[in-house]
């Protein structure tokens, strides 16, 4: 969001894994990015890319009110979808649900409204209010929960099923209220019982819900992690269940314990401010990706080794990176003609 059975072991399909430092870099050597061009959209424009639970579909926010799905296997745009007009404006976030594979859950700011997608069909099952100005909608890893974070600083956890709630009322099941900093990001941990949230002052505020407590006040903070003087803008759970990586402005990632929350290692190699991070679903590897036209980099993490470089193009936007759930196949955002897929020949 030990967790990311979500990623690698829930499925039967077979999953790949290169632990060895020798191995990865005559491994990804053997890799080239793939252009899934879209030719009514700048790939400037596309802020955020992710895959569904079987890494068969990536879905893109497009710099307006549509969602652009590609097959992964279909590079030509005939092979994609685009759900026009999903919000009033501006789509600010989308998230996969982990139990149904075209199900696609999505917010805007300005509609006040979160709606749940097939994606194959594009069709809209469900639309709720939420009562504020949305900007990141987040399933967890067990399809459990959802979290609604608001431009107010307010974060709300809601039922995941929502095929069974009604439309006039989404099920809160806890919330908190940042009141003195914004919110640049939340990511849950490999339990639907954790989550973190990326805090501009540099903190991350590590959260956890109590079933035992009454419905409604099942969120509570379990500690402040203090450790960062710039802002946090991305954070990403290790699959094997033992770190929290921590992107920041300073152009470093930490990695905490995620059972004692202490921070155990820092990568420093970075020059420039760390916008996205996500680990392979293997945990051996990190992907990162700064701002800028600074090359997107994969790290092992075990040796702290960058085995990779991705050359990036310059454009003022900030990249969106994210590994495939059962594959070493990396997606990204940010250059001219649109979604890339790195991934082995």
């Amino acid at each position: 969001m030990a967790f990311r059975r979500g990623r690698s072991e829930q499925y039967s399909l077979p999953v790949q894994s290169v632990a060895q430092l020798e191995d990865a870099q005559k491994f990804f050597d053997k890799f080239r990015s793939e252009l899934y061009r879209d030719l009514y959209v700048s790939g400037q424009d596309l802020r955020h890319v992710a895959f569904n639970n079987s890494g068969t579909k990536m879905s893109c926010i497009q710099a307006d009110a549509n969602i652009r799905i590609w097959s992964t296997d279909k590079p030509d745009l005939k092979g994609s979808v685009e759900i026009r007009n999903a919000h009033e404006k501006m789509v600010e976030s989308i998230s996969w649900s982990p139990l149904h594979e075209s199900h696609l859950l999505s917010c805007g700011s300005l509609d006040t409204t979160i709606k749940l997608w097939d994606a194959r069909n594009k069709v809209k099952l469900k639309q709720f209010n939420s009562e504020g100005s949305n900007c990141i909608v987040r399933y967890s890893n067990d399809g459990k929960y959802i979290i609604i974070g608001m431009k107010d600083g307010t974060i709300k956890v809601v039922d995941g099923d929502l095929m069974n709630q009604s439309e006039d009322s989404l099920r809160v099941i806890g919330s908190l209220r940042e009141r003195a900093e914004d919110v640049y990001e939340i990511a849950w941990s490999n339990s639907s019982s954790v989550f973190c949230v990326a805090l501009s002052n540099g903190s991350v505020r590590v959260c956890r819900i109590v079933p035992e407590e009454p419905e409604g006040e099942q969120v509570k903070v379990m500690v402040t992690l203090r450790g960062h003087r710039t802002a946090v803008n991305t954070l990403a759970f290790d699959p094997k269940g033992k770190y929290l990586a921590v992107g920041t402005n300073e152009g470093i990632v930490s990695l905490w314990d995620v059972h004692e929350w202490i921070c155990e290692r820092t990568l420093s190699m970075f020059d420039h401010a760390v916008m996205c991070i996500d680990f392979s679903h293997c945990g051996n590897y990190l992907a990162v990706a700064s701002d800028s036209n600074v090359p997107i980099e994969i790290v092992h993490v075990p040796s702290e080794t960058v085995v990779k470089t991705i050359k990036r193009q310059n454009y003022a936007i900030h990249p969106s990176i994210a590994w495939s759930p059962l594959r070493y196949s990396l997606a990204y955002t940010g250059e001219q003609h649109g979604l890339h897929l790195y991934k082995q020949n």
